[in-house]
């Protein structure tokens, strides 16, 4: 691993990731040797992260997040500021990957820091353009719940239109999907002084009642909805209505 050049340590890593989330279904005991070559390619990476581009450091940022790699501070913040010195550069997938792996693996301290601030004002940007997809703003919303962060005035707007109000083909996904709908309102939930607009409260009920009469709204995400109803600024009376309609129905 020491030979390998920034290149390869990155696609090496990505590679685990995405074998990674297949895992459960191919390999339900767990890949095996993964635990030591992640480590090893792990600690090649982080020693040299001055040989790595934004973009390498962007992929580096999420392929880490999914293997729940072990991270000092110091490292993750090395990470992200390398990552954020170069925004424009880096594509809307990207971007939202590593805003979302930052939410994954850094605290709060994370969240205030300068280059997490730059990261979210280019997703905001892109955002009200959709050019992000609603699973990436709903990643930046978690994000920013799990950090405790404080959007700038029009950031968490831009991100919540992206993610609940429907434009026509502007928008990259038809429909939200459950698990990008409770990443969305759970971050409304814990992010600083932010609540949904009335527009946006409409949305998530109505996008809530398609997913009830679709019969895609499994249990788990129903009781999440439930917890940040209120934090979010919903009424939690109207959202267990829209939740139990199908029940009633």
């Amino acid at each position: 691993a020491d030979d390998f050049r920034a290149p390869d340590v990155v696609n090496m890593l990505w590679a685990y990731a995405r074998w990674t989330r297949l895992a459960p279904l191919n390999c339900p005991a767990g890949l095996p040797g993964a635990t030591d070559v992640v480590k090893q390619l792990s600690r090649v990476a982080l020693a040299n992260l001055t040989a790595f581009t934004p973009y390498q450091c962007a992929n580096l940022a999420w392929s880490l997040a999914m293997l729940d790699a072990e991270l000092q501070p110091r490292s993750l913040a090395s990470i992200l500021d390398r990552t954020a010195s170069d925004p424009r550069g880096l594509d809307d997938t990207a971007l939202t990957h590593t805003i979302w792996a930052i939410g994954v693996k850094g605290t709060v301290i994370d969240g205030a820091r300068g280059s997490f601030q730059t990261l979210l004002a280019e997703a905001a940007k892109r955002a009200e353009t959709r050019g992000v997809g609603r699973t990436g703003a709903a990643g930046v919303l978690w994000a920013c719940g799990r950090l405790q962060v404080t959007p700038r005035e029009g950031e968490a707007d831009a991100l919540l239109d992206c993610l609940l109000i429907d434009e026509g083909m502007a928008s990259k996904a038809r429909h939200v999907q459950p698990q990008a709908l409770v990443h969305g309102v759970w971050g409304a939930c814990h992010m600083e002084g932010v609540a949904l607009s009335q527009k946006h409260r409409d949305a998530v009920l109505s996008h809530v009642s398609r997913l009830i009469k679709a019969g895609v709204m499994g249990t788990r995400h129903a009781d999440a909805l439930r917890a940040s109803a209120a934090g979010a600024g919903l009424d939690p009376v109207q959202m267990e209505h829209v939740l139990t309609a199908g029940d009633t129905a």
